[in-house]
């Protein structure tokens, strides 16, 4: 929901939902730059051994159990479409010969110019790394033709942000969640 709409919220609220937490949208022309990654941070695109350690993730991020399966359909496509997979470019986050995170950039046939940088599971002490992670997604979809980039912080991204929005424009669009709690 658009944050400015009041009556919106209020409707909401009479009807026994709550602020659950917020949304910032953001558009960034390509490329967002950053410095190099922090130590023993690695960042690169993902390949199909990737899903097989994808433990540690899966564990502790427990909504990504489907992660790997999901990842393996998609990437058990010919050889010339395994890394621009329906128009995605999967990455990952190495350190140590472990991953950290992994993510994609995503866009549409209908709107070419415009990628969604999406940092699909990340653990919580790669913070630092995710703005290179991000910067690397967007130099990787420029030979695509795409121009911009969006990414979004919500509730799974919102420790990353203060990380992040030293890098970032002013957000384009800021939403928020309502959510019904039960007792």
């Amino acid at each position: 929901m658009n944050r400015t709409t009041d009556a919106a919220i209020h409707l909401y609220e009479k009807y026994g939902f709550q602020e659950d937490y917020s949304i910032k949208e953001y558009f960034q022309e390509i490329p967002l730059e950053v410095d190099s990654p922090p130590n023993v941070f690695i960042v690169r695109l993902a390949i199909k051994e990737d899903l097989d350690n994808l433990n540690r993730i899966v564990t502790e991020v427990p909504e990504m159990k489907d992660l790997p399966k999901k990842y393996k359909k998609a990437m058990n496509k010919t050889e010339k479409k395994k890394f621009r997979l329906q128009n995605q470019l999967p990455a990952v986050l190495v350190k140590n010969d472990e991953i950290m995170g992994i993510g994609r950039a995503l866009w549409s046939k209908a709107v070419p110019e415009t990628a969604q940088i999406a940092a699909v599971a990340f653990l919580p002490e790669s913070k630092e790394a995710y703005p290179y992670f991000i910067s690397f997604l967007t130099k990787q979809i420029e030979q695509f033709g795409v121009k911009k980039f969006s990414w979004t912080n919500n509730r799974k991204t919102e420790q990353f942000a203060e990380f992040l929005d030293p890098f970032l424009k002013e957000p384009a669009r800021t939403g928020l969640v309502m959510s019904r709690f039960f007792e």
